[in-house]
């Protein structure tokens, strides 16, 4: 559901019914509105023109962020593998894997030149975007418990990660 945020009003101006299972996440960037589900289906919503993309993945879908220019879409599964497709055509452009597979959301890293996940061991995972090779081969131990999410600081070089588990902070090095 769509709220307008300034009218004196708590009931939505519009509802997107498009999903047939949960919404997992939800991302909005200009007028596009960009949403993952359970149903293993990415959507994408062009406000101004009252269209809608439907993209299938097949698997239920953890998150969807889409680059800063929103010419393609980072997406991650609960097969465990993230994906980057092209905005325009829904074809896939990488495939990025390694990880024990999670319900974790995936973001951008480092201006966009890697990916980065959590796992349910408590583990990190980054990749570069161009080779699909995992920068660090065993990832980087954070937390005993799975990781739920994480994000990354605007500069591209802190993030913080959530789990179950007790705090521990991360820091990635570039290399």
């Amino acid at each position: 559901m769509l709220w307008d945020m300034r009218a004196n009003t708590w009931e939505p101006i519009q509802t997107l019914k498009d999903a047939t299972s949960s919404i997992t996440s939800l991302s909005i960037l200009g007028a596009s509105l960009y949403a993952s589900s359970l149903d293993g289906h990415v959507r994408t919503y062009d406000l101004r023109l009252g269209k809608m993309m439907d993209d299938l993945v097949g698997h239920p879908v953890n998150t969807v962020r889409p680059s800063k220019l929103g010419d393609s879409l980072l997406v991650s599964s609960q097969d465990g593998k993230l994906r980057l497709f092209d905005a325009a055509n829904g074809s896939v452009l990488q495939t990025f894997s390694g990880q024990k597979e999670g319900r974790c959301k995936a973001i951008w890293g480092y201006g966009e030149e890697s990916v980065v996940a959590g796992d349910e061991d408590g583990r990190v995972w980054a990749w570069d975007v161009l080779n699909a090779k995992l920068v660090e081969p065993e990832g980087w131990a954070h937390h005993k418990r799975a990781i739920t999410s994480l994000e990354m600081h605007p500069n591209g070089k802190e993030m913080v990660t959530a789990s179950s588990g007790k705090y521990m902070p991360t820091r990635l090095q570039r290399h």
